[in-house]
């Protein structure tokens, strides 16, 4: 199996998080910053191959990609992938303010695109985290979020927002979520064809 994968991002929470994540299977996250244009779609699985097809051409190893919506059904789902347009023009604020009196269920979808030279295309694994948003946005009080949106974002099952959480109450939460996990399906699907 492959023990090195190489991820494309600017972010660098996506890149510690996906390093904790992949490191008890024995794959090392090699970064390689490199700052991928981003195709317009609703669909995350295309974003997240277009991604890993731009990586892989400059890189020539094993890559993934990430992207990621935030869905609020209540508005038709909007931000969907167009979080950090959103975010750069409304804000959290904004957000906040469209859902004021409408259903506040919402969820991340997450999707990692994987390419080598032995595929014609990416593979793709998603995950769905499903939450409310909270009424006010919440400080920050950790190091480990990636998104702006962890500051309104209160996983199911948990009374604070994901920006709030100790170290220890956030490995809780990443403990209780589905699994298999999108680096789970990722992790044994290298198993079975790497």
């Amino acid at each position: 199996m492959i023990d090195k994968l190489y991820f494309a991002t600017m972010n660098k929470g996506k890149l510690a998080s996906v390093s904790r994540a992949l490191f008890p299977y024995g794959i090392s996250v090699i970064h390689r910053e490199i700052d991928i244009p981003e195709m317009r779609s609703k669909d995350i699985e295309e974003i997240a191959k277009q991604k890993a097809s731009f990586a892989y051409n400059i890189i020539k190893e094993p890559v993934i990609a990430i992207d990621a919506a935030f869905c609020i059904p209540s508005l038709q789902g909007f931000p969907l992938t167009y979080a950090n347009f959103v975010l750069g023009t409304i804000g959290l604020e904004g957000i906040l303010k469209l859902a004021d009196g409408k259903d506040r269920k919402c969820y991340f979808e997450d999707a990692i695109a994987y390419l080598d030279n032995k595929l014609n295309e990416p593979v793709t694994f998603v995950r769905k985290v499903h939450g409310i948003l909270s009424e006010k946005i919440c400080d920050l009080r950790n190091n480990y979020n990636w998104s702006e949106l962890h500051r309104v974002f209160i996983p199911d099952g948990f009374s604070m927002t994901l920006s709030e959480m100790s170290e220890q109450e956030y490995q809780h939460f990443r403990n209780s979520l589905e699994k298999p996990s999108h680096y789970e399906k990722l992790v044994f699907w290298l198993k079975e064809n790497r």
